[in-house]
C-alpha cells in the first residue's frame, strides 16, 4: 500500500526519520526557550489536562516551519498552507488523551472522500517513544477493538486527516511534540478551533465462555445471560 492510499484508507500516513537528528534537537531546544507562553489543554473548553501543555511557536519560527514542512504535507495535500504552530508538551504521569479529532467531519459524502476536504495536521515528534492511538477517519464513535497504536520517534512526522479520530497515549517521561494546521481550501475553519471530542466504546470488556450456549461472562466471573451446557 502505497503512502497516499494509505492516507485516503487509513486516514494517516507517517513519514518515518523525516528530518535529521540536529534539526530535530534544535526544535527541541525551541520549546524550552524560557519566553515560551504555556497553557493547559483543555478538552469540551471545561476539563482541563494538567499534564499537557501548550506552546505557540514565534511567528519568525512559524515562517520557517512552514516553508520546510511544505514539501512534507503538499505531497499529500497539494493546495494545503501550514499555519498555527504550537509545541506539545506531556509531563511524566500523563494519561491517555480523550479521543478526539482536530475538525469536523464534512456532511458531503462525495466530498469527504477527497483528503484534501478537511483541513488537516502535521505533527513532528521531536523524542523517541512517542504514542498516538489511532481509531480511523469514516466513524462516528471510536471502537477500542479497532484502535491502532501509532509509535513515532525522534524525526518522525505524522500527517493525518483533519477528521482522522486519534488520542496522544499516557506517558511516563515528558515528551515534547510540534504540530501545525495544513488548512486547505476546501475547508473553512475558526482562527482558534476546539478538537471535535468522540465518544469511545469499550467493546473490549467482555470475555466469551466456552461453557456458555448464549451471552458472555465478564471478568471477575460475573456472568450475564449465560446458560450452562449441559
Amino acid at each position: 500500500m502505497n503512502a497516499k492510499r494509505r492516507l485516503k484508507t487509513r486516514g494517516y500516513v507517517v513519514l518515518y526519520d523525516a528530518i535529521p537528528d540536529p534539526m530535530s534537537e534544535c526544535l527541541l531546544a525551541m520549546s524550552k526557550n524560557e519566553q515560551n507562553f504555556w497553557i493547559h489543554e483543555t478538552w469540551d473548553g471545561v476539563v482541563q489536562d494538567d499534564y499537557r501543555v501548550r506552546a505557540f511557536a514565534a511567528n519568525n519560527d512559524a515562517e520557517i516551519l512552514s516553508e520546510y514542512f511544505e514539501r512534507h504535507y503538499r505531497t499529500f495535500f497539494p493546495l494545503a498552507t501550514s499555519t498555527q504552530w504550537r509545541f506539545l508538551k506531556a509531563s511524566s504521569g500523563a494519561k491517555d488523551q480523550p479521543v478526539r479529532r482536530e475538525f469536523a467531519t464534512t456532511r458531503d459524502g462525495v466530498v469527504t472522500a477527497n483528503v484534501c476536504a478537511v483541513s488537516g495536521s502535521i505533527t513532528i515528534a521531536l523524542q523517541d517513544r512517542t504514542y498516538v492511538y489511532g481509531y480511523g477517519w469514516n466513524i462516528h464513535v471510536a471502537m477500542r477493538s479497532n484502535h491502532r497504536i501509532i509509535e513515532l520517534n525522534k524525526g518522525d512526522v505524522l500527517l493525518p486527516r483533519g477528521d482522522f479520530a486519534f488520542s496522544f497515549a499516557g506517558s511516563t517521561s515528558t515528551s515534547v511534540c510540534i504540530q501545525g494546521h495544513v488548512d486547505t481550501p476546501l475547508y473553512h475553519r475558526t482562527t482558534f478551533p476546539e478538537p471535535e471530542m468522540v465518544d469511545l466504546v469499550d467493546d473490549m470488556c467482555d470475555i466469551d465462555d466456552l461453557f456458555c450456549l448464549y451471552g458472555t461472562v465478564r471478568p471477575g466471573g460475573v456472568t450475564t445471560k449465560c446458560f450452562e451446557s449441559t
